[in-house]
């Protein structure tokens, strides 16, 4: 009896595991489950076209067949996405969600074109119109061509920092503006101020001491009535600066 009910029980696990594997593939093979829609929701930077360009493909395709990850791959593609995941949505549909970058500042290329770049490196297009708002203008010494979804040089990178601390006014005043931030191969940074005036910082450490430093420094002689040719602040102990002839 016992075997006979243990046998029995067997064969309706049996059941229940081939009704159900017979029931996956009728789900990825059925029209039932045939994406219809995308669910899309542009941000500030990346437009629906764009986003509908990177998924769309998946479109007529099954469901449960499709490859997510590929389409996020296709997203991440896109300059502006710094991270994305796409959902399936029963029965018919997938949602895109993503995250963008923000510009953190405008990099130019060896043939003048100027580009935004976010935090971290990445770059995002080329300024149009007013784009670059207050945001500084990075010059590297080397040559230099970014390209849209690709990273800037490791001595930018680590120059971005200094972008954004330019433009608070805790550390750099805004009496002294700056014109654009010039970076060396070694990742020197020197600060080109709308006056004229070189801030030269050297490698980008320590950099709201430096900058704090060299303010006062230009403060101080502008009371004097000089004006400063450049003003070296790399070890901001010990404070070198040129005079401009008059």
């Amino acid at each position: 009896m016992d075997r006979g009910r243990t046998r029995l029980v067997f064969l309706a696990l049996a059941f229940v595991i081939a009704a159900g594997a017979g029931a996956v593939v009728w789900a990825r093979s059925s029209d039932a489950f045939r994406i219809e829609s995308l669910i899309l929701s542009p941000g500030r930077h990346v437009t629906a076209d764009q986003l509908r360009k990177a998924t769309g493909a998946a479109v007529g395709a099954n469901l449960l067949r499709v490859d997510l990850d590929t389409l996020e791959l296709n997203l991440a593609a896109i300059p502006y996405v710094r991270s994305a995941r796409v959902y399936r949505r029963f029965p018919d549909a997938l949602e895109v969600q993503f995250e963008e970058y923000e510009p953190a500042a405008v990099v130019q290329a060896t043939d003048g074109r100027r580009w935004l770049v976010a935090e971290g490196g990445r770059v995002l297009e080329t300024v149009k119109g007013t784009g670059a708002g207050k945001l500084t203008l990075i010059v590297p010494v080397s040559e230099s061509w970014p390209r849209a979804g690709g990273v800037v040089a490791p001595q930018v990178v680590r120059a971005l920092s200094l972008a954004a601390m330019v433009h608070d006014p805790g550390v750099w005043p805004a009496s002294h503006p700056v014109k654009r931030l010039d970076v060396d191969d070694s990742g020197g940074v020197v600060l080109i101020l709308g006056s004229g005036t070189e801030v030269r910082l050297g490698e980008p450490s320590r950099l709201k001491q430096k900058l704090m430093v060299a303010a006062r420094a230009i403060d101080q002689k502008l009371r004097e009535g000089s004006a400063i040719e450049y003003v070296d602040v790399q070890d901001p102990s010990l404070v070198v600066y040129l005079p401009r002839e008059p």
